[in-house]
């Protein structure tokens, strides 16, 4: 039996725990099926979400701090610029 899903648009630019933390709550009841009505910061269900969370919050700041390196006007580590600068040739 195959059942369609709708496909949402997930903003990866709401990189804040706060914000990640409200879409995921918005969710929860239609990817449970509306079986997960309980919301409240109590539930252990929702401090492991907070957890998770917490999680994707810190790997998507240094996810960033990656990005940054890669550019010679943002890197910050003396180690990257001199690599950038040898890529350019000086």
């Amino acid at each position: 039996m195959a059942t369609s899903t709708a496909i949402t648009k997930i903003n990866y630019l709401s990189k804040d725990f706060l914000t990640l933390r409200d879409e995921m709550l918005q969710r929860l009841p239609v990817l449970t099926n509306g079986k997960w009505s309980n919301l409240n910061e109590s539930d252990p269900g929702i401090a492991m979400l907070e957890v998770f969370m917490s999680m994707v919050d810190n790997i998507l700041f240094y996810q960033d701090q990656m990005a940054q390196e890669v550019y010679l006007p943002t890197a910050r580590q003396r180690n990257n610029v001199i690599k950038l600068v040898r890529l350019l040739g000086y």
